[in-house]
């Protein structure tokens, strides 16, 4: 056993392996369900869009009353972004983690129902988004709050679009099974929408971090931010698309 196994590396070269060549390779495979998943979040966005622009209380249902008050308060103050200031850097980066990653667990997860909760995930995050950023566009903010949403906004978001593509590869499985039976088909393509989302795990903890210690200086200036956004888009294109 020794003499066999004794030039294998591992773990490091097999967790070095997943990164540059697993999970690219795996998501390849995943491109249709990626775009699928990208395409049913827009239109989500857009319905949140012109259901607010339609009735000007959708923002209230969706994000409720107490987020709505709270800032208008903050855009009465003169500080419409004040809601990423009022904890501690390190407390919210760990909240906020913690709740993203059991948001994209349950998007990957859901999967298991034939993918319809995983598109039913998408759908609801998607209308959510639209009517957020709309608020703030309604109020005359948007390029406030684009700078400042959009500092952890672009890794979070992609993340999400991600974890609803390996959902819909976990589901893909029951779906249309091939050659394999039923039940091998899910066992194969669970697994390989489960290593999709464990890809996901740093770009939501990284997020997470953005939004804890980077996102509540809303002072810095515009170019920078926008600067910074542009860098967190191109790592996403090239690493979940280009690089595939």
């Amino acid at each position: 056993f020794h003499n066999v196994y004794r030039g294998k590396r591992f773990p490091a070269g097999r967790f070095q392996r997943f990164w540059t060549d697993e999970l690219p390779r795996l998501m390849w495979e995943s491109r249709q369900a990626l775009l699928l998943s990208f395409s049913l979040f827009l239109l989500a966005g857009v319905v949140g869009v012109v259901s607010s622009r339609i009735n000007p209380d959708f923002a209230r249902i969706i994000l409720g009353d107490s987020y709505v008050e709270m800032t208008l308060r903050n855009i009465e103050n003169n500080d419409p972004m004040a809601v990423y200031k009022e904890s501690q850097p390190l407390g919210m980066t760990v909240g906020i983690a913690a709740n993203n990653l059991f948001v994209a667990l349950r998007t990957a997860i859901f999967g298991v129902l034939a993918s319809i909760g995983t598109v039913f995930m998408l759908l609801y995050n998607g209308v959510m988004l639209g009517a957020f950023q709309y608020f703030f566009v309604e109020k005359g903010l948007f390029w406030q709050s684009f700078l400042t949403i959009w500092i952890h906004g672009t890794l979070e978001i992609s993340a999400i679009i991600i974890a609803g593509a390996a959902g819909l590869v976990a589901g893909s499985g029951l779906l249309f099974p091939g050659t394999y039976t039923r039940a091998q088909a899910f066992q194969l393509s669970m697994r390989r929408g489960l290593k999709i989302f464990i890809g996901l795990i740093p770009m939501f903890i990284l997020a997470a971090f953005f939004e804890g210690f980077l996102t509540r200086y809303t002072e810095t200036p515009a170019p920078v931010r926008f600067l910074f956004i542009l860098c967190s888009l191109a790592f996403v294109l090239w690493y979940f698309v280009w690089l595939p």
